[in-house]
């Protein structure tokens, strides 16, 4: 950094949850911003994991799903099956292990094309067990558990401008999803999903809110405010934060100048002939309150 001239210019490291990044930004005297994108994917994977029958069916799906990459024959028998009944031929999706949407993404596409790959297995010699009618009702209750945290992860991945400000919102919807998709599904195996999900949710971003970084990006952002916090307890200390801090830059800002030098030209907003400075203080962090209370919800991902 000092290299490059930007030692004074950065305040945050975004990192995974390693240990040793931890540690090193810590030496370096500067702030740990955990990565959400990364930590939902933990979430996710390790959901997966603990919840019986899914990870066996995602290995048994893997199988199937590499027997078709692998097997020249077999990718031509699963594209004369799908031109046969009509189908666009599609590719299998492999999954890739440090990827949790990759499951999802193969999950779908063999639903999908679970009639097309049922046939050319009937047809062809092969020792890979074809799945059962069980399996892909377990893969389409699973897949609309996960739906919300595959927009979620397209979401991030998309984003174009710096994303600190929509983990707190985003954390919110989640779990209002899963709670809402958990209490509907009738599936004991998609249910134990769920309640997964939100275990793992509720102990990864205990804390989130607590995060400087992350509450007052949401706060400051238009699209969320106040309404975007979970706890609002904590909406209205980080507001309660946010009102000192500016009162406190106005206050300076609003000291009558002590040389004979013309004041330079400056944002600040400056009192009127009949005002004092605390008056304006005052009226202005009224203004700030009063517009992070007040919002339109109009994120596209609610």
């Amino acid at each position: 950094m000092i290299e490059w001239g930007i030692e004074k210019k950065v305040s945050s490291f975004v990192t995974d949850a390693g240990a040793n990044m931890i540690a090193s930004v810590r030496k370096l005297g500067l702030r740990s911003v955990p990565c959400y994108a990364h930590a939902l994917n933990l979430v996710v994977k390790k959901s997966i994991e603990n919840t019986p029958g899914l990870e066996d069916l995602r290995t048994r799906s893997r199988k199937v799903v590499t027997y078709f990459k692998t097997s020249t024959r077999a990718k031509e028998v699963l594209q004369q099956v799908q031109k046969s009944t009509g189908r666009e031929t599609m590719k299998l999706i492999q999954e890739v292990d440090t990827r949790w949407n990759s499951t999802y993404d193969m999950f779908q596409r063999l639903y999908e094309e679970r009639q097309t790959v049922g046939s050319a297995l009937a047809v062809l010699t092969t020792k890979v067990r074809p799945l059962a009618s069980e399996d892909y009702e377990t893969m389409a209750a699973c897949i609309a558990i996960l739906n919300p945290f595959k927009k979620a992860t397209n979401e991030l991945s998309e984003e174009k401008r710096v994303s600190g400000s929509v983990a707190i919102p985003m954390t919110k919807m989640l779990l209002h999803s899963m709670i809402d998709l958990t209490g509907k599904t009738s599936h004991a195996t998609a249910k134990i999903l769920g309640q997964n999900l939100i275990q793992q949710m509720t102990s990864r971003f205990d804390g989130q809110e607590d995060s400087t970084a992350c509450n007052l990006a949401t706060l400051l952002d238009p699209r969320f405010k106040m309404i975007g916090f979970h706890n609002q307890g904590r909406a209205h200390a980080t507001m309660r934060r946010l009102v000192s801090e500016c009162a406190s830059v106005m206050r300076t800002s609003l000291q009558p100048s002590t040389t004979n030098q013309p004041e330079p030209a400056h944002p600040a907003i400056h009192p009127a002939d009949n005002e004092t400075p605390a008056a304006s203080t005052g009226y202005i962090i009224k203004i700030i309150y009063t517009n992070c209370i007040y919002t339109k919800w109009d994120y596209k991902s609610s």
